[in-house]
């Protein structure tokens, strides 16, 4: 599976009006289903078996926002899916974030958050993650 990297940014401050300590950031914009997963460039040590993901996701046109979220562990090869598929298929503003935990990650380095559309309707997402 060939990697698609994009950018993230490491906050230790305020991220969506919530204070969390090293609190890892990202922000997608025109994510199309033709894009295919886009993987976090910020990597997430798991503590505790879970990783805490709390997001938002906006259409840029006309359609709604259908997103698949995943935990992937960093391989030599490329990507190895870790968890289940988490989907959300609606608007989530950034004023009123949403949340899911993906649960019995094991304690380890080298994991990361995929997102995939599911739509031909361009998507931006973001948020913060922080185990």
């Amino acid at each position: 599976m060939k990697k698609l990297i994009a950018t993230t940014a490491l906050l230790g401050a305020t991220i969506l009006g919530a204070p969390l300590a090293s609190a890892a950031s990202y922000s997608f914009t025109k994510i199309y289903n033709s894009t295919g997963p886009v993987t976090s460039d910020q990597g997430i040590t798991v503590t505790n078996e879970k990783v805490n993901l709390k997001y938002w996701q906006e259409s840029l046109d006309a359609g709604r926002p259908n997103m698949t979220y995943r935990v992937v562990r960093d391989r030599w090869w490329g990507w190895e899916d870790w968890s289940t598929p988490y989907t959300d298929t609606g608007e989530v503003s950034r004023n009123f974030p949403r949340s899911h935990t993906f649960q019995g990650v094991p304690n380890n380095d080298g994991y990361h958050i995929q997102f995939q559309s599911n739509t031909s309707s361009g998507t931006q997402v973001g948020g913060t993650f922080n185990p």
